[in-house]
Formats: structure tokens, sequence, C-alpha cells
């Protein structure tokens, strides 16, 4: 009875993955294979495929593989070449170069579909594969290389049928937006397509045609990757009617390389794969994210890796694989179902035993891979009480767990057909646990609770008498229900009363409800449009209880104050009502008129003051009604004038004006050659000079007597001034000169009794002067001054250079040149050559004179020697240490094999090691050999065996305490020929050479390998061989 129930349980839980076994084989790449059937996948390498891209792979139902191809070629089981399965048309190139279709109802045919790569002229073709012929192993028959369409993209892709029996072969049309679906049923192929001109046109380059073209496993979308334009398409597909609608676009993706694409068992997720050589990204994409904006802008960067990423496909365990362009591991996304992160991408996801990835993997129909359905669930709407139910048949108990931890002691249950009420909306993974006797069998699912629709028709609300109220419930897919009986996505009020809309998205459906009622208008009267006087202020108030404001210039208050035209108006809100009134206030203007402006008269005269405007009324400060009155007295006089109701004033000061100010100065006496301007000026005057001259000033420059008469405002003034002349006390410093650098002059001015006033200040009667320039000094006596000037030059001193300090090689000379035009030449030796040439070290100096004039220089010469290189023996030290090699010499320069210039050199890794050395006196080099062992792993080769079958030294082989990443021994004759080689540390020589023992001697062993933590090394010695 045990056996039973476990028997019966298996069936429940095995019953869907019957159907999926087609899939378990796949080969790729170059030469690489995965076999699903033990549940994990394990590595093939008996494969004889080796595709750049494009490959089809189909299995039997129990999971063993019956042929596959990469379009040209197609393999039998055994992965020979199938019978007559050469020479077919579609191409390795080829972005999905075949897909293969067991033919609906008749066991034996499959139909292999090809195609050509590059819009090649093969198109899309088919062949019939029978599994019949060649004792099982299949062939192709006489339908072969049927031509199906021309100018095909690089695209191909099956879809199961609505009705679950049929398939719909799905390809694209080059230059065309062209989908053509062509239908095939247990009597063959139509080849009378149904086409749907839906989404972008793939034309240009025949590069736009690459790109996988997929459905997911319901058959619902269709999702085509087109490379060269840099963009993937999204559609609807009808399984029914093999038409595609409703494209989405997705763009901005790397280098225009969007390549793969997949879905997840679920349908729920879709990922984008990119093959860019620089940098690649594999892309995924919430298809529950909502509108399409809303589904592209779901977009996560799953991974991303610096070569060509290639096709992803799902596997029969549920998993999506990705090949990476010549890597020995595919990626594995281990829970496609799940958003973000938690997909769980693994980058070195399963290994190829050595085997290459290339572009492509297995292309399938859609639902060869279908997800397991353990259980059914129902509601799944936000909110909803969501129903579980399973076979419980032989079932003892269970304990469920909804995934929802934020639900608390809801989380979990142990009922067998469950409720459970989800705390939010998403992606939920349940889990069940059956117990049967004593088997326990675990289930997993995801489940997505969808959100309510967003409705929000705002808070209850009091609009005013006459308004219009808009209600919104916009929803991008609501159905919409209204209280009124509307179905529209919006209505709009006009009276008071609750308003409700229940709004469908799907199965789900949410509401909401407002109140609307209605207040009466405020009333707001500014009165008729008056008419004020410049300056005139006219209050404006609309004061209401409970009364908000705002004026025509934005401000808040109750009330206003005019203080000029224009037409002013208020709107006042009680309640949340506004009502409004508006008043044009005009201006008249004040008069305008001007009595003139404060002035001064002088003393006994009088002034007229005129109102000068004709048509008003007067009234003065003197009580005067007339435009004109006369005033001779000092002060305040104002009057006032009314025209049209409007009265202005204007006011005059009136003041005395004084004489002018007018003082020439004392009477002076000026120096010889001196002249004075005498100045009288004064703000808005007039003037007459002692000459009839009539300028405020005026320039003296002989003695006598000077008078000026000043006029200001018709007020008159003078002042006279008498002017005398004493004579210059005159001298002379001398005529220019020129004197040597470093010489120095003194002058002296002596002139008894005068005061001195030299160019640097100094007040002394002489003067040192020890640079070139221009000298003066001022000389004053009797307070007239003269100055004269003295120019000073010096001569240079030559310049002398006989070079800098320097160093020779030993053996050279250095010639030293102090040759100047007209010079003479004193050396250190005391000869007066221009030059001289000295070899030995010290120091040189020479005197050079040109014109009177002498300069000396030195030099200090030195002496070097050739360089000299030795880096010392060749060396081996142990793996992780560091040898430091220093060259360093005097003045050198530095050139390592590595381009280097440092005086040292790090080494860390085994080589050849050079240094070039050189400086002025030549060039020397060295090398050194570094090797590097494992210190830590030893290695022990014995020098000698005695093959003679006592049980003791019969075998010679290296020992070593450490396994090996490589490992080769290699044993030679004294000739030099190879007796004995081995890549395998557990065999060893027995001293058979041939077929012989091989004779009594010395032979020389070579041993080639490398530690795991190690670098590849290298052992040679000699062993002896005793009989």
């Amino acid at each position: 009875m045990g056996r039973l129930i476990v028997f019966l349980i298996l069936i429940f839980f095995s019953g869907t993955v019957l159907a999926q076994n087609e899939a378990n084989i796949w080969y790729f790449g170059d030469n690489a294979g995965v076999d699903f059937n033990g549940g994990a996948p394990s590595v093939l390498l008996n494969g004889a495929l080796s595709t750049g891209e494009g490959c089809a792979t189909i299995s039997d139902n129990t999971g063993s593989v019956l042929f596959y191809t990469d379009g040209i070629t197609a393999y039998n089981a055994n992965h020979a070449t199938l019978a007559n399965g050469t020479g077919l048309l579609g191409n390795s190139s080829s972005t999905q170069s075949a897909i293969i279709v067991k033919q609906p109802g008749v066991n034996t045919i499959y139909y292999l579909f090809t195609v050509d790569n590059n819009v090649g002229p093969n198109g899309l073709c088919y062949s019939e594969v029978d599994m019949s012929l060649n004792g099982g192993l299949g062939g192709i028959n006489a339908n072969k290389n049927i031509l199906i369409a021309g100018n095909t993209c690089e695209k191909i892709t099956a879809i199961s049928h609505a009705n679950g029996t049929d398939f719909w072969i799905v390809s694209h049309l080059f230059n065309s937006n062209s989908f053509v679906s062509y239908l095939l049923t247990s009597t063959g192929l139509n080849t009378t397509p149904v086409t749907s001109n839906v989404g972008l046109n793939i034309s240009g380059v025949t590069g736009n045609s690459i790109g996988y073209l997929k459905a997911n496993i319901d058959g619902t979308k269709l999702a085509s990757a087109n490379w060269g334009l840099n963009n993937v398409e999204l559609f609807d597909f009808n399984s029914a009617t093999g038409v595609v609608s409703n494209p989405i676009t997705f763009t901005g993706f790397t280098n225009d390389d969007p390549y793969g694409v997949e879905f997840s068992p679920n349908n729920q997720v879709f990922y984008i794969s990119e093959a860019a050589g620089s940098s690649s990204r594999l892309l995924q994409y919430d298809l529950n994210a909502g509108t399409p904006a809303q589904i592209i802008n779901s977009r996560f960067t799953v991974a991303t890796w610096s070569n060509y990423m290639g096709a992803i496909q799902l596997a029969p365990d549920q998993r999506i694989y990705q090949t990476r362009y010549g890597e020995e591991y595919l990626a594995v996304v281990n829970n496609p179902n799940v958003l973000g992160a938690g997909c769980n991408y693994v980058a070195n996801g399963f290994y190829l035993g050595g085997q290459e990835c290339r572009h492509g993997l297995p292309t399938f129909y859609n639902s060869i891979i279908s997800p397991p359905g353990p259980f059914v669930f129902q509601n799944l709407c936000e909110g909803d009480s969501t129903s579980f139910t399973f076979n419980a048949a032989a079932v003892d108990s269970v304990l469920w767990n909804f995934g929802d931890p934020a639900s608390g002691i809801h989380n979990t249950t142990t009922q067998f057909q469950p409720t459970h009420v989800f705390s939010d909306s998403g992606y939920f993974e349940v889990t069940l646990i059956a117990y049967f006797g004593a088997n326990v069998d675990t289930l997993t699912d995801s489940l997505y609770i969808t959100a309510l629709p967003e409705i929000d028709l705002g808070m209850d609300t009091t609009l005013c008498a006459g308004d219009l109220w808009v209600l919104v419930a916009n929803s991008p897919s609501g159905i919409y229900n209204w209280s009124t009986g509307s179905t529209n996505s919006s209505i709009t009020v006009n009276q008071s009363g609750n308003y409700w809309v229940e709004v469908s998205e799907g199965l789900c459906s949410n509401s909401d409800t407002i109140n609307i009622s209605y207040n009466p208008l405020p009333i707001v009267n500014f009165g008729n449009d008056t008419a004020l006087c410049d300056g005139d202020v006219l209050l404006l108030d609309a004061t209401l209880s409970n009364g908000s404001y705002l004026w025509q210039n934005n401000s808040t208050s109750s009330n206003f104050n005019v203080s000029q035209a224009g037409v002013y108006s208020c709107q006042v809100t009680v309640n949340g009502c506004i009502d409004s009134d508006s008043i044009i206030v005009g201006y008249n203007p004040i008069p305008m008129f001007s009595i003139g402006n404060d002035t001064s008269i002088c003393v006994g005269e009088s002034i007229t003051l005129n109102a000068n405007l004709a048509g008003g009324t007067y009234l003065w400060s003197n009580s005067g009604i007339n435009q004109t009155t006369t005033v001779n007295v000092p002060g305040t006089y104002w009057v006032d004038v009314t025209v049209n109701n409007c009265t202005n004033r204007d006011t005059l000061i009136l003041g005395n004006t004084p004489l002018p100010a007018v003082n020439l100065g004392n009477d002076t006496t000026l120096c010889q050659g001196d002249e004075l301007m005498l100045d009288a000026t004064l703000a808005n005057a007039t003037y007459v000079w002692n000459n009839y001259t009539f300028a405020s000033t005026y320039l003296v420059n002989q003695a006598g007597t000077y008078w000026v008469e000043v006029s200001v405002d018709n007020c008159v003034n003078s002042d006279t001034l008498n002017i005398s002349y004493n004579p210059l006390p005159v001298f002379n410093i001398g005529n220019d000169t020129t004197l040597c650098q470093g010489d120095e002059l003194i002058v002296d001015v002596g002139f008894p009794g005068a005061s001195y006033l030299w160019n640097n200040g100094s007040t002394q009667p002489s003067f040192q002067m020890v640079q070139e320039g221009t000298y003066w000094v001022e000389v004053t006596f009797n307070n007239c001054s003269f100055i004269d000037s003295m120019l000073v030059e010096f001569t240079a001193n030559p310049i002398v250079n006989i070079g800098n300090d320097t160093t020779i090689c030993q053996g050279d000379v250095l010639n030293l040149d102090a040759t100047q035009v007209n010079a003479s030449y004193n050396w250190f030796d005391n000869s007066n050559g221009s030059s001289i040439t000295v070899d030995t070290a010290g120091i040189y100096w020479v005197e050079v004179t040109v014109d009177n004039c002498s300069s000396l220089d030195s030099l200090v010469l030195d002496m070097d020697f050739a360089p000299f290189a030795n880096l010392g023996s060749d060396t081996t030290i142990c793996i992780g240490k560091s040898l430091v090699l220093n060259a360093a010499i005097e003045n050198g320069s530095y050139l390592w094999q590595d381009n280097s210039t440092a005086e040292n050199l790090f080494i860390n890794e085994p080589g050849n090691y050079w240094i070039e050395l050189g400086n002025n006196c030549g060039v020397d080099s060295d090398s050194i050999e570094v090797a590097f062992e494992d210190c830590n792993c030893y290695i022990y080769v014995p020098n000698a065996f005695s093959p003679n079958a006592d049980g003791r030294n019969d075998i010679i082989m290296p020992k070593s305490n450490c396994g090996y990443l490589e490992y080769t021994f290699q044993i030679f004759n004294r000739w030099g020929d190879l007796v004995f080689e081995t890549t395998s540390p557990r065999n060893g020589w027995t001293g058979i050479e041939g077929k012989e023992d091989a004779p009594q001697g010395v032979y020389v062993y070579l041993l080639t390998y490398q530690f795991p933590e190690g670098k590849r090394m290298m052992k040679k010695g000699s062993i002896t061989l005793i009989r």
C-alpha cells in the first residue's frame, strides 16, 4: 500500500513534466553540450557541432537526443552525419539558423526549418527528417530544402497553436514590417502565411536582420531583438489566428547590439541580452509594471560584461542560461521569475568541461519547456482572499508557506485547501510541503497579486453657485461605472450630492465616493466711476464677513487706497465663493506754474513775481489777488492758483546777494623768468582787468601795478596788487661724462649763501656719483632757484664666460675660450692668448681687458670614468618572495628590460632581466636569470634505481608533497633519444626501452611541472640505471 501512495503522488507531481524532455539535450558553440535529464545539468563532451551562432537540438520524450544541426549539417544520436543531412540551406552564422518541430499527430516525422544569414538567397526553407529510416537513427527524406519564403531576417520561432496540437512557424521578412506565420498541422505545412504588417520596418544593411525572435511559454507574447537597429520590439501574439499586434519598442542599448531575448517561466518577466564587443548587459523588465512606458522604465541591469553576451534560453530546470563569447562557462539566472537582484545571476554558473561558448544556444518552440504547476490559486487582486487547491489524494498532512512574512501568524497554515489575504501587491513565492507516509515532497510556485486600480476623486468639497466640477477616475485600462450611469473616465457635476465610481482593470476593481455641496456668491459694489485731483486719495472698501480679498495688484486687504487714475477691481471670496466689482477713477491735473527759483537781490533793489498761468484765480502770501506782485524785502513769498477746482501752490525765497569777494593777494616779489597767475574767479561773475581784458585770470611776467573789477548778479567789487622781480643764482656742475663700471665722480657747486637740493634729496654743496644716470641740483638764493644737470654714463666691463664648472671623461681635453673684440688677456699661468687647452682637474681663470675695463671668470674642472654594470649571478628564489636588483652609479642613467629608469628593479616573477647603464663617459650592460620555486612544495627526483624486480627501487619517478596543475616527466639516453615520457604523476619508468630492458648507465631527465599555487617550472638532472 505504501508503494501505491508514493506512485500516486509521483504521478500527481510529475505528470506535467513528461512532455518537457524533448529539450533535455543541448549542443551548441565549440563542441559544447549540456544534459538536463538528471534534473541538475551535466556536461556533454561528445557533440560534433561547432557553430558560431545558430543551432537546434531535439530529443524524444525520454530525453534521449534524436538529432541536432547548425542549419548546414545535421547529426544523428551517434554524432555522425544524419543520412542525407548535409547541404542544408541554413547558415551557422545565422542568429537562428534552424528550429526543429515534430509534425503534429505523426510520431516519426520532424520538420527541420532553416534560415540563411544576412538575408541570403536561401531564405526560409524546411526539410523532413524521418526517424524510421536507418534503423531508427533517422534521415532526411525527399522533401529537402523546400523554399518557404525568400528575403527573410535571421529570425525564426515556433509557437504552439491555441488548440494545443498544431504549431505556428513565425519569421520576419526583410525590407518590411511583415511577420509571416505558417501553420504546421498533421497534414503538413500550409505555405500560405498569415501576414501581420506591424512594428518597425527592418531594412537597410543586412546586419539589421540579426537578433533572436522568441515567444513566451503561453504563446501570448512575441519578442524580436533588432541588433543593427538598436531596439527590441515586444508584441501580442494570437495563438489561435497567428496574428502579431500591439508593439512596444525598447531602446537605449549599448553600441546598437540587443541580441538575445527570453521570458521567465511565469511569463511575467522579460530579459534582453546585448552583444556588444566592449560592454554588454543583461537587462530585465517587469511585464506587470503597467503601461508600456512603465514596462520600459522598469528596466533593471542584471549583469554587465566586457565582451559579447549572446543568446539567453530557458532550460528544463526553469533557469535561464546565457552564453558569453569565448567563455568555458554558461551564465545562469537561477530565479528568472524574481525581479531585481533576487533573480540570482551567476556569471560562471555552469562549467562546460573546457569547451567554449560562441554566440548561440539551441532554438526551441515556445511550449517545449513548460513550468510545472504544482497547485492552483485564484482571486489574485490586492485585498482578495486568495484560495489554493491541489490534488490531495493520499496526502496525510500539509504545511503551506505563503512567502508573506508581513502577514504575521497567517503566513503559514496546515489547511489542505487554504485561503490567504496577502499584505501587499507584487510577487510572492508560495511553498507547499506535502507529507504522505514516510515521504515528504516540497512544491513551490510564484504568483503575482495585482494592485487595485488607483482611484482618488478627492476630498469632499463645497462649490459655488454656477460652478461645474469634473470628477476624473482615469486608469490606463479601466472600465468605469459611475453613480450617474456614465461609463466614461470622467463626469461633470453642477449640483449638490454624493457621487461614486467603480473602476475595473481585468478581474480587479476599486471604488471611491465624494460629496459635493454648493454655497451662494458674495456681493461687492464700489459705486459709480469718479474723477479726483492729482494727489487726492480714494478709499475703496470691500469688507464682508469672513471674506478674503484679491485686488487688481494682488494685494489681499479688505480695502484699497486709490492715488492715480486707472481701473480698480477686487475679487472677494466668502466660503470659497467669489464675486468682484471694478471702478474707473480719473484724475484732473494740478495747475502747473512757477514764480521762479529762489533768488537774491542787491540792497535797495526790488523784484516782480509772476504766477504765469492764465485762466486761474490767485491768492498771494501778501494778500494780493493778481497774477503778479512786486516785493523788495527778503523773505518767503507764495501764491495759490486754482483751475477746475484743483489748487496748487508755488513758493519763492528771496534773499540778499553779497558783494563779490575779490582778493588778488598781497604785494609780492618774483624771481627773474617767473610768471604769476592772478585769479579772480567767482561763480557766475564777469571781469575787467587793468589792461581791459575780461577773463577771470591774468598772467603777470613783469613788474607793475595790477587791478580787477568783478561783477556777480550785477553787484560789483575790485582789488589791486604791486609786483617786483629778483635775479636768478646761475652756476654749472660740468659737462656730461663717461666712467668705467665701478668708478665714481664727486661734484662741488660752491655757491656762497645759497641752499641746495640734489635729485636724491641731498642738501649738501657736493655730490658723489657712483652709478649711471642724470644728476641735477637746484640752488636757491634770495628765494630764487636755478637748476643744472649732468648725464653720467658707465662703460660696461667686458663679459667673460669660459663656461660652467664641468666634468670631462678621463683622457679628454677641454678648450677654454675667452675671445673678445679689441681685448687683452691674462690667464692663470700668465699666458696672454684668447684661449687655452687643459686636460687635468683643477681651478682655471682668465682676466680680460677692453677699453681699460677688466673682468675675470673661472671654472672648476673635474674628471669622470666610464660606467660598469654588474647584476650578479643567476639565481632562484621562493615563490611569494621578491628580489631587488640595484645598479646605482653616480650621475648615471638606467634602462631596464621593461623600459623603467630607476636605479632599482623589484622582481616578483621569473625571467631574464637586464640593465643598460650610461653616463657621459660611455654605456655598459649586464643581465641575470631569475627563477622561482615553490618553497612550500618540494619535489625530489632520485639519482639512481635498480629495476631488478626485487620490490625495491624498481621504478623511478619524481616525489612531491603537493599536487600538480601541469606535469610532464621525460627521460633521454646518452644519445638524446626519448626513452620514456608520461603526464601522470602516478606513472614511473621501469627501465624498459621499447620492449627490452634498457642498458645500465646514466640517463638525463627533464621534468616540467606546475604546483597549484606556483609558476610553471622545469627541472633537469641525471639518473643512473643499475642492473
